[in-house]
């Protein structure tokens, strides 16, 4: 349901069809991160949409990789401290041209609490999933 709800709404509501993902190399997380991408596949595949790659954090690409790979969605599958260095990774790079989404985790959002919680991340989010179950909220830091 978690995969469905985030492709579904990525594709049909911003038109997204080229999905990256990428996890965390938390061994907490372990079991969630190797599970995740398998129900991603799945519901990626069911889209007629591509997948462009799986990544961990350890293994990032450079901004040139990212622009081969052109994805205009990525998928973080992981904890709040690694989306917040993958977000600053993300910020750090030339990407605005790029028009990417970046979806994270429902274990995010919901560590986070309120939305204004969120503010953390910054550009270049534009939307923020809570991917379990298809609630999803602007984030106001790049409103």
């Amino acid at each position: 349901m978690q995969a469905r709800s985030a492709i579904l709404f990525a594709s049909r509501t911003y038109n997204r069809r080229k999905f990256l993902i990428i996890t965390d190399d938390d061994p907490f997380d372990a079991p969630y991160t190797k599970k995740m991408p398998e129900a991603y596949h799945v519901e990626i595949t069911e889209e007629h949409a591509e997948l462009k790659g799986v990544r961990d954090m350890a293994s990032l690409p450079s901004e040139a990789d990212l622009r081969k790979l052109d994805p205009d969605c990525i998928l973080y599958i992981g904890g709040a401290g690694e989306a917040q260095v993958l977000q600053s990774v993300l910020s750090s790079m030339n990407l605005n041209d790029m028009h990417l989404m970046v979806m994270l985790s429902d274990s995010v959002v919901e560590s986070r609490g309120r939305d204004a919680d969120l503010a953390v991340f910054g550009a270049p989010l534009t939307e923020v999933a809570v991917q379990r179950d298809a609630s999803f909220r602007r984030n106001s830091a790049a409103s």
